[in-house]
């Protein structure tokens, strides 16, 4: 079996048995946040900078938001892809692989913070590229609040 069909599968076993879980103790709360699928990301890092790049295949950049949250360092892409198929009229569907509707990536950036004035997003023939550069100074003991969105700029 070819890895990308192993881990397809093992993702889908474990989705179905999280399932299972909470179907039998619904009052439970969910260790992670669920959403109908997650892009594939690359991630990049250099001494200064960090570079991500999300396959986003077949949606509009109108569609995606992104948003860093400094106190985590955690960059969270969001947005939805709409199935656009018309398929109504067709008499059998033989495979169904690709993943429709609402999506969430948290990425956790390890180390330093990044500066989220330096945040820059482009899109281009189905991927998100995000490029920003790290802070030179150490994280400090408390945490500070800030959310910063991003515009997605399509080329």
């Amino acid at each position: 079996m070819p890895r990308h069909d192993l881990d397809q599968w093992l993702w889908q076993v474990g989705h179905e048995l999280q399932r299972l879980s909470e179907e039998m103790t619904p009052a439970a709360k969910s260790v992670a946040k669920r959403t109908a699928w997650e892009p594939r990301i690359d991630f990049i890092e250099g001494d200064n900078f960090v570079a991500i790049k999300a396959e986003l295949a077949g949606i509009r950049a109108e569609d995606m938001r992104l948003t860093y949250y400094a106190e985590k360092n955690v960059l969270v892409i969001r947005g939805k892809r709409a199935d656009e198929n018309h398929m109504t009229e067709a008499k059998s569907v033989h495979i169904l692989e690709i993943p429709y509707g609402e999506f969430e990536r948290e990425i956790l950036i390890p180390g330093s913070d990044i500066d989220p004035d330096t945040i820059q997003a482009t899109y281009d023939n189905g991927f998100l590229l995000i490029v920003a550069k790290r802070t030179l100074e150490p994280r400090p003991t408390e945490p500070k609040v800030t959310r910063r969105s991003v515009i997605i700029h399509r080329i």
